[in-house]
């Protein structure tokens, strides 16, 4: 009986934890446990009626009060729990969608219960049902915060397995874009360019770039015009200072830097009680930024062109410039495609020095694949290829070792 009764407290409280009706004030509805009315004298027993014996008859469910609703069947949940203290999971997780089905049926919903099937499901790698009720929680929440953030974190854990860890970066990116948080967006795309392996991701990745680039751009382009409108009026020129600062939030190269730093010094000029009417103008700044600008798309261009060498030089006369950052970026990825070409290369002449037929033209055609291969790893050491050059340096290795073994 002892047995009997920790059995049936244990249902009693995952029903209470785990049963939420969407939609109703009043959702966790109590539990009344079936007992014996011979083992507690004095108090009535509910009936057992319907119950086969000599099985304790299941945890019942008071009948429903006004704004209240019945919750998942108990025994569905009882039989997931022993499935999953079993370590029979998958089947765990049919009784949790046989519990859930069945609240549905009645109109009802439980997040709780959503909550615990996905997280089973994740354990099972079953990204697709996980991310299913994930997003179902993150959607009918309303202001359980707790949920909330558990579902929101459960959800990105689902979709990393689902689609790969670049997509779910690209989607991260497109949510702070949509938030305006530029700055962030173009870190996570940064990141992406760094360590992603998707191309097609990549592909969708550099569009959002150009597009978040593009509206930044117009953006920074209004707000100064309006800073200097502002400024080149009787004032107040409080708005100025907002202005200048949200340009300054965008992502950067999306501005012109020595306007920005024109209008910063004539607002300080009239915030400190000088009133220059004349902008000043710093032709010596302005053509310094187009000097910059212009070598900047001719290491583009001769990225474009396949010239990566040229274009790692062009790319790092931009340092300790405005540029440096952006630069920065491209360069990683020049580096990246001319690591890519060149282990491409050296597949072909690996290929190639295999069918030489006699020892010793084979044997210095491997050394060439070798010394191209241990040249990249050291000179690009960072780059994302850099693992599959080793691995490739290492299948020349052991095939010249076996040519020098071999009599």
């Amino acid at each position: 009986m002892i047995q009997a009764c920790e059995r049936i407290w244990c249902c009693c409280c995952c029903l209470l934890l785990l049963t939420v009706a969407v939609g109703c004030p009043s959702v966790r509805a109590p539990l009344s446990p079936v007992v014996n009315s011979s083992e507690l004298p004095g108090q009535q027993a509910p009936s057992n009626q319907g119950c086969p014996e000599p099985e304790p008859c299941p945890p019942r469910l008071r009948p429903p009060q006004q704004g209240t609703a019945p919750v998942a069947a108990s025994s569905d949940l009882d039989v997931a729990f022993e499935f999953y203290e079993e370590g029979q999971l998958q089947e765990g997780v049919r009784q949790l969608q046989r519990a859930l089905h069945g609240l549905q049926s009645r109109g009802l919903d439980s997040l709780s219960l959503r909550l615990l099937l996905a997280s089973w499901a994740l354990e099972l790698d079953d990204g697709s049902l996980a991310e299913e009720h994930y997003a179902a929680v993150v959607a009918a929440s309303d202001g359980a915060e707790g949920l909330v953030l558990e579902a929101r974190e459960g959800l990105r854990e689902a979709r990393l397995l689902l689609y790969g860890a670049d997509a779910v970066a690209l989607e991260d990116a497109r949510g702070l874009f949509a938030e305006g948080r530029w700055q962030e967006a173009e870190g996570l795309l940064k990141e992406l360019f760094l360590r992603g392996e998707e191309a097609e991701v990549l592909i969708a990745a550099e569009q959002l770039r150009d597009q978040m680039r593009y509206q930044a751009s117009e953006q920074a382009a209004a707000q100064l015009a309006e800073a200097e409108n502002i400024l080149s009026g009787a004032g107040p020129y409080e708005q100025v200072a907002v202005l200048l600062e949200a340009v300054q939030q965008l992502p950067e190269g999306s501005w012109d830097a020595a306007r920005l730093r024109e209008l910063q010094g004539w607002y300080s000029q009239l915030d400190g009680g000088g009133f220059g009417p004349e902008l000043p103008v710093s032709v010596p700044q302005a053509n310094e930024l187009a000097v910059l600008q212009a070598r900047l798309e001719e290491a583009r261009s001769r990225v474009a062109a396949a010239d990566y060498r040229a274009a790692l030089e062009s790319f790092a006369e931009l340092e300790a410039t405005v540029l440096a950052e952006t630069a920065r970026v491209e360069a990683v990825q020049a580096a990246d495609a001319l690591v890519k070409e060149e282990r491409l290369r050296a597949g072909r002449l690996f290929v190639a020095a295999r069918k030489q037929v006699d020892a010793d033209a084979r044997r210095l055609a491997l050394e060439q694949v070798q010394q191209l291969l241990a040249g990249l790893l050291a000179e690009f050491p960072a780059s994302r290829y850099a693992r599959r050059v080793a691995d490739n340096l290492a299948s020349v290795e052991r095939e010249l070792g076996a040519l020098k073994a071999s009599p």
